[in-house]
């Protein structure tokens, strides 16, 4: 087949309706595929960085474990002891661990919804190509063969 009678098939499947719908479709299940995972990786990256948050909580609590009477009248001046300072801290890590376990799953439920649309990506992609082939084979068979 020649390179102009590649262009004229190739012109024909692109100019039927079926095709035309069948691309903008597959085009369209590639843009929310591409969204979703755009979105899975900023929702991973605040994961990362609500696990470096939790991390220095949870080790600045372990600064108030023992101090020195010092130290601890300098906190009383605050209005909390060593104890209660502690405790602030701890209990900040257990809200900061559960705001990760809640991302954790809206990223396991992102990741979920990613697939089906690859899913259906892939079954937008199979459509078109099929309606393509056919379009191919009926040029072929009104034009004559490729080889010819």
């Amino acid at each position: 087949m020649t390179a102009e009678t590649w262009r004229t098939r190739e012109a024909f499947v692109d100019a039927d309706p079926d095709q035309q719908k069948l691309n903008a479709r597959h085009t369209h299940q590639i843009e929310l595929v591409q969204k979703a995972e755009q979105e899975l990786r900023a929702r991973t990256y605040k994961l990362q960085r609500l696990l470096l948050v939790r991390e220095v909580v949870q080790r600045h609590a372990f600064n108030f474990e023992s101090v020195s009477e010092e130290q601890e009248t300098g906190l009383k001046l605050t209005g909390q002891d060593s104890e209660g300072w502690f405790c602030d801290f701890d209990n900040a890590a257990d809200d900061l661990t559960e705001l990760v376990l809640q991302l954790c799953q809206e990223i396991a439920d992102l990741a979920a919804t990613r697939d089906r649309l690859q899913a259906e990506r892939e079954k937008a992609w199979d459509a078109r190509h099929a309606n393509a082939t056919k379009l191919r084979k009926d040029w072929d068979e009104t034009h004559g063969s490729p080889e010819a």
